[in-house]
């Protein structure tokens, strides 16, 4: 009975879990990933191909970590609004939602296109497209200030 109910719960962590085997679980994974960890410039690669992995090989590694902007947000909540899919790509249309992390707080709201692409069996990244962003305060917000 216990190893019954031991299977039971790997199983249903792992069925609610977004799986980078699928390209909307790969997606949710990496933003989920940008937003709580700090992650390597192998860590993109692993995950991107075609104009993005591109981008980010050319990138020299103090450049990516300036480029990293996600330190002062919380609260990062991910819904796909479409997911068209062929064989070998996939086009996903995303809202990514969060919260400043500082005291003057506002929350953000930032719809994208990702293009993925099956390379050797693996989603990959291959194209982000910003479509726009709304951002909500309750006082004004600096554009200039520093993270």
């Amino acid at each position: 009975m216990n190893k019954f109910f031991t299977f039971c719960l790997i199983v249903l962590f792992g069925a609610c879990s977004p799986s980078p085997k699928t390209p909307d679980g790969l997606l949710k994974m990496v933003i989920k990933d940008v937003a709580t960890k700090e992650l390597s410039k192998d860590y993109f690669l692993k995950h991107t191909s075609g104009e993005l992995k591109s981008s980010i090989e050319a990138m020299d590694d103090e450049e990516l970590k300036r480029s990293d902007l996600l330190k002062s947000i919380s609260g990062t909540k991910t819904k796909i609004l479409n997911e068209t899919c062929q064989e070998n790509s996939c086009s996903i249309t995303y809202v990514v939602s969060y919260k400043s992390s500082k005291e003057s707080s506002f929350s953000t709201e930032t719809k994208k296109i990702a293009q993925l692409e099956k390379v050797e069996d693996k989603w990959k990244i291959s194209k982000i497209t910003h479509l726009k962003t709304f951002h909500e305060a309750n006082e004004p917000i600096n554009a200039l200030e520093e993270n």
